[in-house]
């Protein structure tokens, strides 16, 4: 799937989107209650057999974007890959700007956060 101009229904007058290229999304299950554009962490559940999203904290190389919001123990897709506008996302309290954004995704190969350049 290709990310282009268009904008993501979000509610807000701003694209989902800060450029086109790639995006990926896979299904995993909610650990925690997850806001719809919540940035999340991605990891195997206890079991091993599956994996679990719940909101990120702190830098993690396993960074998503939900695409829905879904209630603990509920399946949720989730972004893999994308260049967000980093304005449209929901953040913990503490990454307050662009800079402390991006550092959250620093171990990120697949998903990055930008200013939305209009």
């Amino acid at each position: 799937m290709i990310a282009g101009s268009h904008f993501v229904e979000t509610g807000a007058s701003q694209p989902l989107f800060a450029k086109q290229g790639a995006v990926q999304t896979k299904s995993v299950t909610a650990k925690a209650d997850i806001k719809q554009y919540e940035v999340v962490t991605v990891v195997a559940n206890a079991a091993g057999d599956g994996l679990e999203a719940a909101p990120t904290t702190t830098a993690a190389q396993t960074v998503a974007v939900a695409c829905f919001a879904a209630k603990a123990g509920q399946p949720v897709t989730v972004y893999t890959q994308g260049a967000f506008n980093h304005e449209m996302l929901v953040w913990p309290r503490t990454a307050d700007t662009i800079g402390k954004r991006q550092a959250l995704m620093v171990e990120s190969n697949t998903i990055t956060v930008e200013q939305l350049h209009v």
